[in-house]
């Protein structure tokens, strides 16, 4: 017992004996410490080794710490840095074993200035060309076999030599560059590194608010903030491993946090899990002009291994889910090759019930239903293959209304071999059903479509057509412009066969509206330009109406080419005034007679019609247009149209390599059949975008007018025969023909065989 007394009484003043030394340590490196000589050896050692120059307001000093106040670092009378406080802080076991061990570093409120100058030189190169930076090679080489030498001596760890945490707090870098005008800026930066050691897990934070700016954007606060652990390993990169605890960036509203595990660094694999909350337009207004819209939640699940000796990258897992849709990708990558390798499998959900939700750009077109596909996506030529699925897709276009009811199966053998063996679906709720083909070689390639209807009904949204007027306006009044200097690009598809049919009993859609439609296409060698191409097209179609001539015409090039001889004679009649002459003759062949009421109403009633110009809307009882393509010319076969207004028939040719024309147009006033004598022909010659014309009225006609006859005696017989003659025929409110008893007129006493040629040209129509 009295051992222990003893013991306890040696160790107490032991104790007190070092608490004492430790009090007069503290109390000499405070008071008596030459303080202000260790502040002017740090500002000569920094000036010398580094040819800076550097400012120190005050130094203190315990046997705990080692403090430092008011720093700046100045380079060529410019300031670079800033540092209210230095805290360095010692283990003192470690000090009273004669070693030193760093516990903690402290920086509070330091400022940073970095700039690159207009000519690429930054403000801290003179420190670069010190001589801390300066080495020489001989010397270098026996400081390297010196401690290769004393390797096997060390008995100290160098690691106990290491600080134990770090922290900066509050601090503001700021980043300058005048050659491209872009600055970044990172202001309240904090950073702290807990229990650093280098055989286990060490804690990381950090935050900092970034600013950006450049010529194109400005970024005024990106919060970004990281939460991790990590451990080297001693320094054996294949144990490594970071642990993301919370990797979090925040733009405005929108927030994106990862979370996760990387290790071995020498052939990295990750799990990584990433979550973006409330995706919109807003928090990119200052980087882009993008249209509105808002995504909730977007996850990201990806597992990824990377062999870096192999430069492969092994996707095992990359899953994507935004609004009950799925995204699932597994594949490879190899990055080693001169171009990028490849092969990823895509299985994709789509819902689409929700997604009108995410834009405005969406939400009018209301779509639901699924698609569903399973794809390869390959580096090599096919580039994708697979198949893709639509079940019960729906949507609304302001062009024809409401899709309904859509079903069909897409099956992929390369991007340039899609087929479509079936597609189903309703318009306005009237069925209709396709099929079509696509496939691609290097000289030559093949569609094929196929479309049938009983009726297919589409109806423009209100206010669409008003809200597009101004552009069309602008885009007819440019046509002429356009057509002159436009460049005819290269069309990186080789010449197409293409064979289409398609067979409506009744359409109504925006532009064209007709009945008993059948539309054949067998055309080979066609490309953009139409000068080498080939084959048939043929449209016939009755009772309808072409809405706006010039729109259905700007289409396409085949809509073009079905419409194209409506659109060049009506140009040309336009400009030559052709409805006020046959208008003219249509009151002179058809002038009052009771007997022939019908007619005078008809005549009437389109007569203020026919005294104007034709605007685009052309109704019609029946028109045919059948061509033969020779080699770039299209080759009239039939081309026939009749209407109440007028009647005519075409013959002749569209040269697509020269662009020229060459046609005969033979036209009549009202209903004609076009197996009758039309009193006026036109003579149509130049370009398709700039027709030519002339026009010349038969003999007979020209007499009969001119002359007064229908005045005389006889005119009721004359007009009877000549009306026949010319194929004017009287028709019921039903469109009937009405059968007439009368007498039977020597049609051969009429001269036919001489014109009379009435002549006008206009070009640049």
């Amino acid at each position: 017992m009295k051992k222990i007394k003893l013991l306890a009484k040696i160790l107490f003043c032991f104790l007190v004996l070092l608490s004492l030394l430790v009090a007069g340590l503290h109390f000499a490196l405070v008071y008596f410490a030459p303080l202000d000589s260790v502040k002017a050896k740090i500002i000569n050692t920094v000036h010398e080794q580094t040819l800076a120059d550097i400012k120190i307001g005050s130094i203190s000093a315990s046997i705990f710490d080692f403090h430092v106040k008011d720093i700046e670092l100045n380079i060529e009378n410019q300031n670079i840095a800033k540092i209210d406080s230095l805290y360095i802080h010692f283990s003192l076991i470690k000090l009273l074993k004669g070693q030193l061990k760093v516990n903690r570093i402290t920086i509070e409120n330091m400022d940073m200035l970095i700039v690159k100058d207009k000519q690429g030189k930054f403000n801290f190169d003179p420190i670069l060309e010190s001589p801390m930076f300066k080495t020489d090679p001989e010397e270098e080489a026996k400081k390297e076999e010196e401690k290769n030498n004393n390797k096997e001596d060390e008995k100290t760890n160098p690691l106990d030599l290491l600080l134990n945490s770090t922290q900066l707090q509050n601090c503001n870098i700021t980043y300058i560059d005048e050659q491209s005008g872009m600055t970044i800026a990172l202001s309240e930066t904090s950073f702290d590194m807990k229990s650093f050691k280098f055989d286990n897990f060490f804690k990381i934070d950090f935050f900092t608010d970034v600013y950006l700016k450049t010529a194109e954007m400005e970024i005024q606060s990106l919060d970004i903030a990281l939460s991790a652990n990590a451990s080297l390993n001693e320094m054996d990169l294949t144990t490594a491993e970071i642990q993301i605890l919370s990797f979090v960036l925040r733009l405005k509203d929108t927030i994106i946090t990862t979370k996760g595990v990387i290790s071995d660094f020498t052939n990295p694999k990750a799990n990584i899990l990433v979550k973006i909350i409330n995706l919109c337009s807003e928090s990119f207004s200052e980087i882009a002009d993008l249209p509105e819209f808002k995504i909730p939640e977007i996850r990201i699940q990806t597992l990824t291994n990377v062999n870096l000796d192999n430069s492969l990258v092994k996707i095992e897992k990359f899953d994507v889910s935004v609004l009950d849709s799925t995204i699932n990708a597994s594949g490879n990558l190899n990055y080693g090759k001169e171009q990028l390798e490849y092969n990823i499998n895509v299985i994709i959900n789509f819902i689409l019930d929700k997604i009108h939700n995410v834009t405005k750009l969406i939400n009018p077109y209301n779509p639901t239903g699924t698609i569903k596909a399973n794809l390869n996506i390959t580096h090599t030529e096919s580039v994708l293959s697979g198949n893709i699925s639509l079940f019960d897709i729906s949507a609304f276009t302001p062009q024809l209304g409401n899709f309904t009811e859509i079903n069909s199966q897409v099956n992929i053998n390369s991007i340039n071999d899609i087929k479509i063996p079936s597609l189903t679906g309703k318009l306005n709720k009237y069925p209709f059903k396709s099929s079509a083909s696509y496939v691609i070689g290097k000289d030559k390639g093949t569609i094929t479509a196929n479309f049938t209807a009983d009726r297919f009904y589409g109806k423009m949204a209100k206010g669409y057509e008003q809200e597009k007027k101004i552009e069309q306006e602008t885009t007819q009044k440019d046509n002429k412009t356009e057509g002159q200097n436009k460049v005819k690009e290269e069309s990186s598809l080789p010449p197409l066969d293409i064979l289409v049919s398609a067979n409506v009993k009744d359409m109504d859609v925006p532009y064209f509206m007709g009945k008993n439609i059948d539309f054949k296409m067998n055309m080979k060698k066609v490309t953009s330009d139409m000068n080498n191409v080939v084959g048939t097209l043929s449209l016939t179609t009755d009772n309808g109406t072409i809405k706006d001539i010039y729109k259905l015409t700007e289409a396409n090039t085949v809509v073009k080419v079905m419409f194209m001889s409506l659109k060049i004679v009506s140009d040309v009649i336009n400009a030559l005034n052709v409805l006020e002459i046959l208008g003219n003759i249509g009151s002179a062949l058809l002038s009052s007679d009771k007997e022939e009421e019908n007619i005078t109403e008809m005549t009437e009633e389109h007569a203020q019609e026919q005294s104007k110009k034709i605007d685009g809307k052309i109704d019609f009882m029946s028109f045919i247009t059948s061509i033969n393509f020779e080699e770039g010319r299209g080759l009239f076969d039939k081309c026939s149209f009749v209407s109440n207004l007028l009647s005519f028939k075409v013959t002749g040719e569209i040269n697509f390599r020269d662009d020229l024309l060459k046609m005969t147009v033979n036209a009549a006033p009202g209903r004609h059949e076009d197996d009758g004598i039309m009193p006026l022909t036109m003579k149509i010659g130049g370009t398709m975008e700039e027709p030519s014309g002339s026009l010349s009225l038969l003999g007979s006609v020209t007499t009969l007018v001119g002359d007064a006859l229908m005045k005389n005696a006889v005119s009721d017989t004359l007009k009877s025969g000549f009306t026949k003659l010319l194929g004017l025929k009287k028709h019921d409110e039903n469109g009937n023909e009405i059968i007439e008893s009368t007498d039977t007129i020597n049609t051969n006493s009429i001269e036919t065989s001489t014109e009379t040629e009435t002549t006008v040209n206009q070009s640049g129509i």
